[in-house]
């Protein structure tokens, strides 16, 4: 059976069609994955992509904490 493209999966939004939508994401799309393949060939630039990536989920959920313990000190 054939994966869905990623053309096909941003047509539909939960079963919907949503009109030209893809038109205007497909060029993104494209540049998106010959991105990604650049990123995967490069070894160096995949680790440093990693590092980014782990540096803004550790930003992301030291943010979350904060908030979280400001929503205790209300009560």
């Amino acid at each position: 059976m054939d994966e869905p493209s990623l053309a096909s999966l941003v047509t539909t939004v939960g079963g919907t069609a949503v009109a030209g939508f893809a038109l205007t994401l497909q060029p993104e799309a494209d540049e998106l994955a010959g991105m990604a393949a650049q990123v995967l060939a490069d070894p160096i630039m995949f680790r440093k992509l990693c590092d980014r990536v782990h540096e803004l989920l550790q930003a992301d959920l030291r943010y979350q904490r904060e908030r979280a313990q400001g929503y205790g000190r209300i009560l």
